[in-house]
Protein backbone atom coordinates (compact mmCIF):
# COMPACT_ATOMS: atom_id res chain seq x y z
CA UNK A 1 0.00 0.00 0.00
CA UNK A 2 2.88 2.43 0.72
CA UNK A 3 4.68 3.74 -1.68
CA UNK A 4 7.49 6.81 -1.42
CA UNK A 5 7.43 8.21 -4.48
CA UNK A 6 3.59 8.52 -4.19
CA UNK A 7 3.35 9.68 -0.82
CA UNK A 8 5.81 12.59 -2.11
CA UNK A 9 3.42 13.45 -4.50
CA UNK A 10 0.47 13.37 -2.51
CA UNK A 11 1.97 15.09 0.45
CA UNK A 12 3.58 17.93 -2.11
CA UNK A 13 0.06 18.20 -3.33
CA UNK A 14 -1.94 18.39 0.07
CA UNK A 15 0.71 19.71 2.80
CA UNK A 16 -0.99 22.99 3.17
CA UNK A 17 -4.22 21.36 4.30
CA UNK A 18 -2.43 18.04 5.94
CA UNK A 19 -0.34 20.41 8.60
CA UNK A 20 -3.52 23.19 8.92
CA UNK A 21 -5.46 19.87 10.59
CA UNK A 22 -2.58 19.44 12.90
CA UNK A 23 -2.47 23.17 13.93
CA UNK A 24 -6.24 23.52 14.30
CA UNK A 25 -6.22 20.16 16.85
CA UNK A 26 -3.16 20.91 18.46
CA UNK A 27 -4.78 24.70 18.79
CA UNK A 28 -8.41 23.56 19.53
CA UNK A 29 -7.17 20.82 22.23
CA UNK A 30 -4.32 21.24 24.42
CA UNK A 31 -4.14 24.94 24.27
CA UNK A 32 -7.91 25.80 24.35
CA UNK A 33 -8.09 23.54 27.50
CA UNK A 34 -5.35 24.99 29.45
CA UNK A 35 -7.42 28.32 28.82
CA UNK A 36 -10.41 26.16 29.44
CA UNK A 37 -8.74 24.93 32.92
CA UNK A 38 -8.22 28.93 33.73
CA UNK A 39 -11.66 29.67 33.37
CA UNK A 40 -13.03 27.22 35.35
CA UNK A 41 -10.79 27.56 37.89
CA UNK A 42 -11.87 31.10 38.29
CA UNK A 43 -15.70 30.02 38.07
CA UNK A 44 -15.09 27.57 40.94
CA UNK A 45 -13.59 30.64 43.05
CA UNK A 46 -16.65 32.94 42.19
CA UNK A 47 -19.78 30.06 42.85
CA UNK A 48 -17.65 28.95 46.41
CA UNK A 49 -17.81 32.43 47.80
CA UNK A 50 -21.57 32.19 46.59
CA UNK A 51 -22.13 28.59 47.58
CA UNK A 52 -19.65 27.00 50.07
CA UNK A 53 -21.11 23.83 48.97
CA UNK A 54 -20.92 24.17 44.97
CA UNK A 55 -18.74 21.50 43.00
CA UNK A 56 -18.09 21.20 39.70
CA UNK A 57 -19.72 17.73 38.55
CA UNK A 58 -18.21 15.36 35.92
CA UNK A 59 -20.95 16.45 33.06
CA UNK A 60 -20.05 19.94 33.95
CA UNK A 61 -16.30 19.60 33.39
CA UNK A 62 -16.24 17.61 30.22
CA UNK A 63 -18.66 19.49 28.32
CA UNK A 64 -17.07 22.81 29.29
CA UNK A 65 -13.57 21.37 28.95
CA UNK A 66 -13.74 19.09 26.64
CA UNK A 67 -16.36 19.98 24.14
CA UNK A 68 -14.43 20.97 20.79
CA UNK A 69 -17.92 20.97 18.64
CA UNK A 70 -16.55 24.17 16.86
CA UNK A 71 -12.83 22.68 16.05
CA UNK A 72 -14.41 19.96 14.69
CA UNK A 73 -16.32 22.13 12.11
CA UNK A 74 -13.67 23.63 11.08
CA UNK A 75 -12.12 20.04 10.90
CA UNK A 76 -14.63 18.65 8.64
CA UNK A 77 -14.26 21.44 6.10
CA UNK A 78 -10.50 20.84 6.08
CA UNK A 79 -11.54 16.98 5.88
CA UNK A 80 -13.64 17.82 2.86
CA UNK A 81 -11.21 20.06 1.16
CA UNK A 82 -8.43 17.94 1.61
CA UNK A 83 -10.26 14.94 -0.32
CA UNK A 84 -11.51 17.49 -3.07
CA UNK A 85 -8.18 18.40 -3.57
CA UNK A 86 -6.93 15.08 -3.82
CA UNK A 87 -8.97 13.81 -6.23
CA UNK A 88 -11.68 16.30 -7.76
CA UNK A 89 -8.98 19.37 -8.40
CA UNK A 90 -6.48 16.89 -10.01
CA UNK A 91 -9.92 15.69 -12.83
CA UNK A 92 -10.28 19.51 -13.31
CA UNK A 93 -6.41 20.97 -13.98
CA UNK A 94 -5.55 17.44 -15.88
CA UNK A 95 -2.79 16.60 -13.50
CA UNK A 96 -5.53 13.33 -13.51
CA UNK A 97 -3.46 12.07 -16.57
CA UNK A 98 0.05 12.37 -15.27
CA UNK A 99 -1.01 10.41 -12.52
CA UNK A 100 -2.58 7.45 -14.79
CA UNK A 101 0.78 7.34 -16.87
CA UNK A 102 2.92 6.89 -13.65
CA UNK A 103 3.46 3.19 -13.11
CA UNK A 104 1.37 2.24 -10.35
CA UNK A 105 -2.22 0.59 -10.53
CA UNK A 106 -4.92 2.90 -9.73
CA UNK A 107 -5.55 1.13 -6.77
CA UNK A 108 -2.25 1.96 -5.47
CA UNK A 109 -2.96 5.64 -6.21
CA UNK A 110 -6.44 5.48 -4.56
CA UNK A 111 -4.97 4.01 -1.43
CA UNK A 112 -1.89 6.69 -1.30
CA UNK A 113 -4.55 8.96 -1.26
CA UNK A 114 -6.39 7.56 1.23
CA UNK A 115 -3.30 6.41 3.84
CA UNK A 116 -2.04 10.58 3.69
CA UNK A 117 -4.95 11.99 5.03
CA UNK A 118 -5.52 8.97 7.25
CA UNK A 119 -2.52 9.11 8.98
CA UNK A 120 -2.52 12.67 9.63
CA UNK A 121 -6.34 12.68 11.02
CA UNK A 122 -5.14 9.41 13.26
CA UNK A 123 -2.15 10.86 14.36
CA UNK A 124 -3.07 14.59 14.74
CA UNK A 125 -5.83 13.24 17.08
CA UNK A 126 -4.30 11.09 19.26
CA UNK A 127 -1.29 12.80 19.58
CA UNK A 128 -3.28 16.34 20.54
CA UNK A 129 -5.36 14.48 22.94
CA UNK A 130 -2.75 12.58 24.82
CA UNK A 131 -1.08 15.82 25.44
CA UNK A 132 -5.30 17.16 26.71
CA UNK A 133 -5.33 14.30 28.92
CA UNK A 134 -1.58 15.22 30.03
CA UNK A 135 -2.32 18.88 30.74
CA UNK A 136 -5.93 17.66 32.71
CA UNK A 137 -3.71 14.86 35.12
CA UNK A 138 -1.37 17.60 36.22
CA UNK A 139 -4.00 20.00 36.77
CA UNK A 140 -6.50 20.93 39.62
CA UNK A 141 -8.71 18.86 37.80
CA UNK A 142 -6.63 15.61 37.91
CA UNK A 143 -9.88 13.57 39.65
CA UNK A 144 -12.29 14.33 37.22
CA UNK A 145 -10.62 12.51 34.34
CA UNK A 146 -12.83 9.28 33.46
CA UNK A 147 -11.62 6.35 30.85
CA UNK A 148 -15.58 6.34 29.73
CA UNK A 149 -16.13 9.97 29.73
CA UNK A 150 -12.80 10.62 27.69
CA UNK A 151 -14.10 7.56 25.11
CA UNK A 152 -17.33 9.19 24.43
CA UNK A 153 -15.11 12.96 23.85
CA UNK A 154 -12.73 10.63 21.79
CA UNK A 155 -13.30 7.88 19.85
CA UNK A 156 -16.83 8.69 18.25
CA UNK A 157 -15.46 12.06 16.82
CA UNK A 158 -12.21 10.22 16.37
CA UNK A 159 -13.83 7.23 14.13
CA UNK A 160 -16.45 9.46 12.44
CA UNK A 161 -14.00 11.76 10.98
CA UNK A 162 -11.62 8.39 9.62
CA UNK A 163 -15.40 7.67 8.07
CA UNK A 164 -15.96 10.75 6.60
CA UNK A 165 -12.47 11.28 5.29
CA UNK A 166 -13.50 7.93 3.29
CA UNK A 167 -16.80 9.45 2.53
CA UNK A 168 -15.42 12.74 1.10
CA UNK A 169 -13.32 10.79 -0.90
CA UNK A 170 -16.07 7.95 -2.32
CA UNK A 171 -17.68 11.15 -3.91
CA UNK A 172 -14.60 12.07 -5.98
CA UNK A 173 -14.56 8.78 -7.76
CA UNK A 174 -17.83 9.31 -9.06
CA UNK A 175 -17.88 12.87 -9.94
CA UNK A 176 -15.45 15.25 -12.47
CA UNK A 177 -14.42 17.87 -10.63
CA UNK A 178 -13.60 19.71 -7.46
CA UNK A 179 -16.52 21.54 -7.06
CA UNK A 180 -18.78 18.68 -7.90
CA UNK A 181 -17.05 16.40 -5.45
CA UNK A 182 -16.79 19.46 -2.97
CA UNK A 183 -20.69 20.23 -3.35
CA UNK A 184 -22.13 16.39 -2.89
CA UNK A 185 -20.04 15.15 0.02
CA UNK A 186 -21.74 18.00 1.94
CA UNK A 187 -25.23 17.72 0.53
CA UNK A 188 -24.78 14.34 1.44
CA UNK A 189 -23.45 14.94 4.55
CA UNK A 190 -26.50 17.15 5.82
CA UNK A 191 -28.67 14.73 3.85
CA UNK A 192 -30.41 12.43 6.97
CA UNK A 193 -31.15 15.65 8.65
CA UNK A 194 -32.23 17.42 5.66
CA UNK A 195 -34.38 14.73 4.04
CA UNK A 196 -35.86 14.13 7.81
CA UNK A 197 -36.73 17.75 7.38
CA UNK A 198 -38.18 17.89 4.00
CA UNK A 199 -40.27 14.66 4.80
CA UNK A 200 -41.46 16.32 8.07
CA UNK A 201 -43.61 19.09 5.84
CA UNK A 202 -44.64 16.86 3.70
CA UNK A 203 -45.84 15.22 6.37
CA UNK A 204 -47.64 17.81 8.45
CA UNK A 205 -48.92 19.92 4.81
CA UNK A 206 -50.06 17.02 2.75
CA UNK A 207 -50.95 14.11 5.29
CA UNK A 208 -51.74 15.52 7.77
CA UNK A 209 -49.67 13.95 10.32
CA UNK A 210 -46.69 13.87 12.49
CA UNK A 211 -43.62 12.04 10.75
CA UNK A 212 -42.19 11.20 14.76
CA UNK A 213 -44.97 9.17 14.95
CA UNK A 214 -44.91 7.41 12.17
CA UNK A 215 -41.37 6.34 12.85
CA UNK A 216 -42.92 5.65 16.27
CA UNK A 217 -45.92 3.29 14.86
CA UNK A 218 -42.91 1.44 12.25
CA UNK A 219 -41.29 0.87 15.01
CA UNK A 220 -43.40 -0.80 17.11
CA UNK A 221 -44.60 -2.48 14.67
CA UNK A 222 -41.22 -3.92 13.04
CA UNK A 223 -39.06 -3.53 15.81
CA UNK A 224 -40.65 -3.61 19.20
CA UNK A 225 -39.79 0.15 20.29
CA UNK A 226 -35.89 0.03 19.71
CA UNK A 227 -35.68 2.54 17.27
CA UNK A 228 -34.48 6.52 17.43
CA UNK A 229 -35.02 8.57 15.33
CA UNK A 230 -31.83 10.62 16.57
CA UNK A 231 -30.31 7.42 14.51
CA UNK A 232 -31.17 8.34 10.95
CA UNK A 233 -30.84 12.11 11.84
CA UNK A 234 -27.22 11.96 12.28
CA UNK A 235 -25.73 8.79 10.95
CA UNK A 236 -21.94 9.59 12.09
CA UNK A 237 -22.10 11.37 15.62
CA UNK A 238 -24.11 9.12 17.92
CA UNK A 239 -24.15 9.50 21.78
CA UNK A 240 -27.40 9.14 23.58
CA UNK A 241 -28.68 10.59 26.55
CA UNK A 242 -31.42 12.01 28.92
CA UNK A 243 -31.69 15.04 30.58
CA UNK A 244 -32.20 15.73 34.18
CA UNK A 245 -32.69 18.10 36.53
CA UNK A 246 -29.94 18.46 39.25
CA UNK A 247 -30.84 20.48 42.90
CA UNK A 248 -27.44 21.65 44.38
CA UNK A 249 -27.81 24.24 46.99
CA UNK A 250 -29.04 27.43 45.40
CA UNK A 251 -29.27 26.19 42.14
CA UNK A 252 -31.34 23.85 39.31
CA UNK A 253 -29.14 22.86 36.70
CA UNK A 254 -29.35 19.72 33.77
CA UNK A 255 -27.56 16.90 34.28
CA UNK A 256 -26.84 15.20 31.26
CA UNK A 257 -26.93 11.27 32.28
CA UNK A 258 -25.01 9.60 29.25
CA UNK A 259 -26.41 6.38 28.38
CA UNK A 260 -23.47 5.15 25.79
CA UNK A 261 -25.00 3.08 23.40
CA UNK A 262 -21.41 1.71 22.29
CA UNK A 263 -23.07 -0.09 18.51
CA UNK A 264 -23.25 3.26 17.32
CA UNK A 265 -19.65 3.17 16.44
CA UNK A 266 -20.30 0.74 14.28
CA UNK A 267 -22.32 3.09 11.72
CA UNK A 268 -18.64 4.98 10.42
CA UNK A 269 -17.14 1.78 10.75
CA UNK A 270 -19.99 0.38 8.69
CA UNK A 271 -19.05 3.39 6.30
CA UNK A 272 -15.14 2.74 6.26
CA UNK A 273 -15.81 -1.05 5.79
CA UNK A 274 -17.95 -0.40 2.11
CA UNK A 275 -17.16 2.94 1.19
CA UNK A 276 -13.50 2.14 1.24
CA UNK A 277 -13.02 -0.94 -1.15
CA UNK A 278 -16.25 0.94 -3.25
CA UNK A 279 -14.29 3.72 -3.81
CA UNK A 280 -11.16 1.47 -5.11
CA UNK A 281 -13.34 -0.26 -7.36
CA UNK A 282 -14.67 3.13 -8.96
CA UNK A 283 -11.49 4.79 -9.03
CA UNK A 284 -10.10 1.90 -11.02
CA UNK A 285 -12.83 2.27 -13.64
CA UNK A 286 -13.56 5.82 -14.28
CA UNK A 287 -13.34 6.74 -17.62
CA UNK A 288 -10.77 9.98 -17.62
CA UNK A 289 -12.57 11.55 -21.00
CA UNK A 290 -15.79 12.28 -18.19
CA UNK A 291 -13.64 14.52 -16.28
CA UNK A 292 -15.23 17.55 -16.20
CA UNK A 293 -18.52 16.32 -16.16
CA UNK A 294 -20.96 16.10 -13.06
CA UNK A 295 -20.98 12.46 -12.48
CA UNK A 296 -17.95 10.26 -14.38
CA UNK A 297 -20.91 6.99 -14.75
CA UNK A 298 -23.94 7.92 -16.77
CA UNK A 299 -25.05 5.14 -15.48
CA UNK A 300 -25.95 7.22 -11.79
CA UNK A 301 -27.78 10.29 -14.08
CA UNK A 302 -31.25 8.91 -13.64
CA UNK A 303 -30.58 7.50 -9.92
CA UNK A 304 -29.28 11.44 -9.10
CA UNK A 305 -32.09 12.89 -11.24
CA UNK A 306 -34.52 11.23 -9.03
CA UNK A 307 -33.22 11.89 -5.79
CA UNK A 308 -32.51 16.18 -7.28
CA UNK A 309 -36.34 16.46 -8.28
CA UNK A 310 -37.64 14.81 -5.16
CA UNK A 311 -35.61 16.88 -2.61
CA UNK A 312 -35.82 20.20 -4.76
CA UNK A 313 -39.90 19.07 -5.17
CA UNK A 314 -40.05 18.89 -1.58
CA UNK A 315 -38.25 22.17 -0.41
CA UNK A 316 -40.39 23.86 -3.28
CA UNK A 317 -43.55 22.39 -1.11
CA UNK A 318 -42.38 24.31 2.18
CA UNK A 319 -41.84 27.34 0.25
CA UNK A 320 -45.19 26.99 -1.45
CA UNK A 321 -46.66 27.08 2.27
CA UNK A 322 -45.23 30.10 3.17
CA UNK A 323 -46.92 31.86 0.69
CA UNK A 324 -50.23 30.75 2.15
CA UNK A 325 -52.67 33.99 3.67
CA UNK A 326 -53.41 33.99 7.44
CA UNK A 327 -57.55 33.77 6.19
CA UNK A 328 -56.43 30.74 3.68
CA UNK A 329 -54.35 28.76 6.07
CA UNK A 330 -56.65 25.56 5.49
CA UNK A 331 -55.19 25.33 1.99
CA UNK A 332 -51.95 24.68 3.02
CA UNK A 333 -52.09 21.37 1.74
CA UNK A 334 -53.19 22.90 -2.01
CA UNK A 335 -50.02 25.70 -1.76
CA UNK A 336 -47.77 22.51 -0.89
CA UNK A 337 -48.53 21.19 -4.00
CA UNK A 338 -47.94 24.27 -6.12
CA UNK A 339 -45.02 24.49 -4.86
CA UNK A 340 -43.87 20.89 -5.03
CA UNK A 341 -44.97 20.58 -8.45
CA UNK A 342 -43.23 23.61 -9.47
CA UNK A 343 -39.95 22.98 -8.24
CA UNK A 344 -40.02 19.68 -9.55
CA UNK A 345 -40.09 20.60 -13.24
CA UNK A 346 -37.89 23.79 -12.73
CA UNK A 347 -35.51 21.37 -11.15
CA UNK A 348 -35.80 18.41 -13.84
CA UNK A 349 -34.75 20.76 -16.19
CA UNK A 350 -31.89 22.29 -14.16
CA UNK A 351 -30.40 18.85 -13.78
CA UNK A 352 -30.67 18.29 -17.10
CA UNK A 353 -28.65 21.27 -18.24
CA UNK A 354 -26.38 20.45 -15.60
CA UNK A 355 -25.60 16.87 -16.73
CA UNK A 356 -24.44 18.41 -20.09
CA UNK A 357 -21.97 21.15 -18.31
CA UNK A 358 -18.23 20.20 -18.85
CA UNK A 359 -16.81 22.31 -15.92
CA UNK A 360 -13.23 23.11 -17.10
CA UNK A 361 -10.76 24.53 -14.40
CA UNK A 362 -7.46 25.37 -16.38
CA UNK A 363 -3.81 24.44 -14.74
CA UNK A 364 -1.88 26.73 -13.11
Amino acid sequence: MFNKALWNKEYKQAKFILWSMWIVLFLGMPIQVITRLQNLTEYEKNELSINPDFKIHTDYFYDNVLNFTSIYVVLLILIFILASLLIGSERGNKTNDFTFSLPFSRKQIFLSKWMIGTTFIVSAFILNFIFTQVIIYFSEYQNMLNFEWSFIYFIYPFIAFVALYVFALFFGTITGGFIYQAALTFIFFIFPLGIYFLLGSFFENVLKRDLYDFFYEMDILFLGNYFDTNSIKNLFFNVIHQNNVVEDGFYSFISYDYQVYYYFLLIPVFYTLILLPLSVFLYERNKVENNGKFLLFPQLNKFFMFGIVICFALLGGIIGTAFVPYRLNYLDSLFYIFGFIGFGILSYYLTRKLYNVNLKISSR
